[in-house]
């Protein structure tokens, strides 16, 4: 293109220069001119295309368009944020509303604090979430082996009952009230406190040989007894208890050594 640029001088130099009796010459000349002339036209034509489609699709500095293209981005961004956040927060309340009641045991639920009558039996389950507290209750007989146990005879001595099992099971119909009332500890207020009770009268009604020797093997019956009729007395026979071991006391010294020698 610059050369054919060159060419259209060089030609007007000649038209200028040429004598005006030589016709031939400055009409060649003239041609030359004319297509140097439409080919700058052209690309003239196509400068101005170019030009106004930048103007159309390249933002105007000047005139503030970097903010609508920014503000375009930003909100393309917060569509993106929002998204992602939703997605958090279903993923969060699936997880927190499904839970597994494990075999052997019973679920109940605590709604806002407060329990409700609804239980649920082993397997998947789903509830409220984030305001559900969910918790599982052994339904299988229960073994639990109490802390030493320190009564006083009726003769004055002081002896202490060590490892004393006893075998619970529940009445799961009535397992909603129970808790209800004694809380998720129940046992320990109307078995564990029940037994210690009942033994500590025991010994208190008997001497130490009696309670140590000619009346041990009636402590069992007689606390296990007792003990159930206060459970059926405080919660209509919502607990039963299987069995029940007591094991002898530990007793002084010097009065264990008399037995040991008789």
């Amino acid at each position: 293109m610059q050369s054919f640029d060159r060419e259209f001088e060089r030609a007007k130099l000649r038209q200028t220069s040429a004598p005006i009796a030589q016709e031939e010459p400055a009409v060649e000349n003239d041609d030359l001119i004319r297509r140097a002339e439409a080919t700058r036209a052209r690309r003239g034509d196509r400068y101005e295309k170019r030009s106004s489609y930048e103007a159309a699709t390249m933002p105007d500095l000047e005139a503030g368009d970097y903010n609508s293209v920014s503000g375009k981005k930003c909100a393309a961004f917060g569509c993106c944020g929002f998204t992602a956040v939703v997605a958090i927060v279903i993923v969060a309340i699936m997880i927190d509303s499904c839970h597994i009641i494990d075999e052997g045991t019973i679920g109940i639920y605590f709604v806002q604090g407060a329990l409700i009558n609804e239980t649920s039996t082993p397997g998947v389950h789903w509830a409220a979430p984030f305001v559900t507290t969910v918790e599982e209750i052994t339904t299988r007989p229960q073994t639990d082996t109490l802390g030493p146990v320190s009564a006083v005879t009726k003769d004055g001595i002081q002896n202490t009952f060590n490892d004393i099992q006893v075998l619970t099971s529940i009445n799961t119909s009535r397992l909603v009230p129970l808790i209800r009332r004694y809380g998720l500890q129940f046992r320990d207020t109307l078995v564990f406190d029940r037994i210690k009770e009942e033994l500590r009268t025991f010994c208190a009604k008997h001497t130490i040989d009696e309670v140590y020797n000619t009346k041990f093997l009636d402590i069992v019956s007689d606390v296990k007894q007792n003990v159930e009729n206060s459970i059926e007395r405080l919660s209509e026979g919502s607990i039963k208890i299987l069995n029940l071991v007591i094991p002898k006391p530990d007793i002084p010294r010097d009065i264990a050594s008399n037995y040991k020698a008789v």
